[in-house]
């Protein structure tokens, strides 16, 4: 894909950037950021200072990124999107601000949770109807409620969700092992001296698929699939 302008950082230099890049005839315009949040080094500084002369108003670091933040998301109001595929949703906030953005303008927005969100402690053969609520993990009692944010405007709204629940993903470097695995070299050292290792074995039926561990390069298949 083309863009008429990337911007490397998504700080406050780099949103200012990229909104007078739109502002001033951009017509495709990227912001690449390491993390999870845009704003930088705003989000460390809770003193207020900020804002008064583009906003003339008084701002902490933190309500000063999001004053910018607001400005890249209404550029977004030019698009329309056949599908949105999001893999960076881990919390609640960050789902129900992915529905305020693409509920005008996507036909379809893919929700990547994960298979953590089930209780392993009432089944250990698992399927769509089994109990969700993951005790042991925050990661997936986040992702739960996540996805009952997505259902929830789908059923009031008719957002276009699908969510989509990986399970064991693996490559050269990350083994389809769930107890102590995926890059444990304990394990690793017992599988090469040939000794017995506990592997979890998924084989969940939702609908006509089977869920088992898949290698990295499939997910991106299995996604389309989904999407198509």
């Amino acid at each position: 894909m083309k863009y008429n302008v990337v911007v490397v950082g998504g700080g406050p230099a780099g949103l200012g950037a990229a909104v007078e890049a739109k502002r001033n005839g951009a017509k495709d315009v990227l912001i690449i950021e390491r993390d999870r949040e845009l704003g930088g080094i705003l989000n460390q500084c809770i003193h207020n200072g900020f804002g008064l002369h583009t906003f003339k108003e008084e701002l902490t670091g933190p309500e000063y990124a999001w004053k910018y933040e607001e400005k890249v998301r209404e550029l977004i109001n030019d698009y329309h999107f056949d599908v949105v595929c999001n893999f960076l949703i881990y919390s609640h906030k960050q789902a129900e601000e992915n529905i305020r953005l693409f509920k005008d303008n996507t036909e379809q927005f893919v929700f990547i949770s994960t298979a953590v969100v089930y209780n392993r402690e009432k089944a250990v053969v698992l399927n769509e109807e089994s109990e969700k609520y993951n005790s042991f993990s925050q990661y997936g009692r986040e992702k739960l409620l996540c996805e009952e944010i997505f259902l929830n405007a789908y059923k009031d709204t008719g957002f276009p969700i699908t969510i989509i629940r990986p399970t064991q993903t693996y490559d050269d470097k990350r083994i389809p092992l769930s107890v102590k695995g995926k890059g444990c070299y304990p394990v690793i050292n017992r599988i090469k001296e040939g000794k017995e290792v506990i592997e979890e074995v998924y084989d969940i039926i939702v609908g006509r698929y089977t869920i088992s561990p898949i290698v990295n390069p499939n997910t991106g298949e299995v996604i389309v699939e989904a999407d198509a």
